[in-house]
């Protein structure tokens, strides 16, 4: 019998149960790719990663959703760095961690008050807008009233790819779903297998923004809160115009509260060196722990 440890944090939350919740497996470099695969489906969060040792600010990190290993994803990489802050490295305020295909910077700091885990996005790339308004309605289930239709219906992929659908108001953002024949229809075309839908109307003080993210084809059916997907919106957003704060300050995205778990996601957008510079930042907590016996 073999016994594998884990911990669960709430990610991009400070009170527990709410956020988006995310198995680590601290000591998983003994661990097949078909067993953390098996375990992330029985834990059946959005996303479980798994330590593949490291040390001295560098660690093997590996994602994987109920449905496949991912080569990136924000929640993942903000709660996976609260717990190495907190256990395995209290005496430094940056990592690195070395994913499938990047390796990610991350820091610990303290803004608004809160204590706060950042991490740098991978590029985005802006693909072509979708010219479909017919799809953007069926893929969101909603009217052409409750579109947003003086945006583009936005194309942007960091690793994960979204389709970025712009809405009118919260009523219709809390309305929309995701039609999964019609996100079928749209990976046929594009290659694209995500769904955020979005508005300029915030549900909590100190957001600019709020969002839903749709990922059926990856398992997860609604996701409570995806740093990817902002990595993603966070481009789109000062592509469009719709910024409002200086260059480089922290605009507070809501995600999750038609889930029931609440959830904050801090982000920011400026130039260096002629690159854009996105940062995704969040808070995160522990809430159980446990082992599996196999």
């Amino acid at each position: 019998m073999h016994v594998i440890g884990f911990r669960q944090w709430d990610v991009f939350t400070g009170q527990a149960l709410g956020g988006n919740p995310l198995g680590i497996f601290p000591e998983a470099d003994g661990l097949d790719t078909e067993m953390m695969q098996a375990l992330t489906r029985e834990m059946n969060l959005s996303e479980c990663t798994f330590i593949c040792g490291g040390g001295n600010g560098h660690y093997k990190v590996r994602i994987f959703t109920p449905d496949r290993e991912m080569v990136f994803a924000g929640h993942p990489v903000v709660g996976t760095a609260a717990f190495i802050f907190a256990e395995l490295e209290s005496s430094t305020a940056t990592l690195e961690l070395e994913l499938m295909r990047d390796v990610v910077s991350v820091q610990h700091l303290e803004r608004h008050g809160r204590q706060l885990v950042s991490f740098n996005s991978p590029p985005v790339t802006w693909h072509d807008p979708l010219e479909d308004p017919e799809l953007a309605m069926r893929l969101t289930g909603l009217q052409a009233q409750q579109l947003e239709t003086s945006l583009p219906v936005g194309m942007l992929d960091v690793g994960p790819t979204y389709c970025i659908v712009p809405v009118k108001d919260r009523a219709a953002l809390e309305a929309a779903s995701c039609d999964f024949s019609a996100l079928r229809e749209l990976y046929r075309l594009t290659g694209f297998d995500q769904l955020t839908v979005y508005c300029r109307e915030p549900y909590a003080p100190e957001a600019q923004f709020s969002t839903r993210m749709f990922a059926p084809m990856h398992g997860v059916v609604e996701d409570p809160a995806t740093g990817s997907s902002a990595c993603c919106l966070a481009a789109y957003l000062r592509r469009t115009g719709q910024l409002v704060l200086p260059a480089g300050e922290l605009h507070g995205l809501d995600q999750g509260y038609s889930m029931q778990r609440p959830a904050r996601i801090w982000f920011s957008v400026e130039d260096q060196d002629g690159v854009e510079s996105i940062r995704i930042a969040g808070e995160a907590l522990e809430v159980a722990s446990g082992e599996f016996r196999i």
